[in-house]
C-alpha cells in the first residue's frame, strides 16, 4: 500500500512536469529572437487645408503570396482619403474605395518589405467638437484658410491680404 501511494505521487508529479512544460511560452521565447512582422505608418505633421500622401510599409515580414488590407481607420471630421495606390509590383492589385479594401497578389513567394501602400488624404478645413454636458450643449466649429482680397484702411489705401493663414470660429451653447 505504501508503494501505492509513492507511484501514484511519482506520476502526479510527472503530469504536473508535463503540464508545466508544456504551457511554457515556448513560442514566446523564439519571437524573442525573430522580430515580427511589421505594417507601419509614417507621421507626418500638416495642416488644415493640406494635402498630404502617408506610405504604409511592410517589416521584418517572411515572403509572401499575397496580402489584403481592410477597415483603415482614420477621424472623418478631420481627413477624407482621396486616393490609395498599392506600390509593390504585383499581378493582380486591386483596390475597392467604395468597401475600403484592396488585395495585392504576386506569381511567387516573394520579399514585399519596404513601401506596400499610398494612401493620399485631404485634411479637413473644419475642425468641429460637439459636447453634450447635462443641462448645456456646446457646439463649436473652427474654420482655417488663406485669404485673398484686400482691405481699405480710413485714408482709402488698400491693404492686400492675398496668402495671410486665417481662421474663423463658430461657438454655440444651448442650455
Amino acid at each position: 500500500m505504501h508503494l501505492r501511494k509513492i507511484s501514484t505521487r511519482i506520476t502526479a508529479a510527472f503530469l504536473v512536469a508535463i503540464m508545466v512544460l508544456t504551457s511554457l511560452p515556448f513560442s514566446a521565447a523564439y519571437a524573442a529572437n525573430t522580430p515580427e512582422a511589421q505594417f507601419a505608418i509614417e507621421t507626418i505633421a500638416t495642416t488644415p487645408g493640406e494635402t498630404i500622401e502617408l506610405i504604409a510599409s511592410l517589416e521584418n515580414a517572411s515572403l509572401v503570396k499575397s496580402m489584403a488590407i481592410s477597415d483603415i481607420v482614420y477621424d472623418t471630421d478631420k481627413m477624407a482619403l482621396t486616393s490609395v495606390q498599392w506600390l509593390c509590383d504585383a499581378e493582380i492589385k486591386n483596390w475597392n474605395s467604395s468597401q475600403g479594401r484592396g488585395v495585392l497578389t504576386f506569381g511567387e513567394n516573394t520579399d514585399a518589405n519596404g513601401p506596400v501602400l499610398k494612401m493620399t488624404f485631404k485634411i479637413q478645413d473644419i475642425f468641429k467638437m460637439e459636447v453634450h454636458a447635462l443641462v448645456v450643449d456646446i457646439c463649436y466649429y473652427i474654420v482655417f484658410g488663406v485669404l485673398e482680397g484686400y482691405l481699405r484702411d480710413e485714408d482709402g489705401n488698400k491693404i492686400c491680404l492675398d496668402g495671410l493663414t486665417a481662421m474663423g470660429e463658430d461657438k454655440t451653447m444651448f442650455f
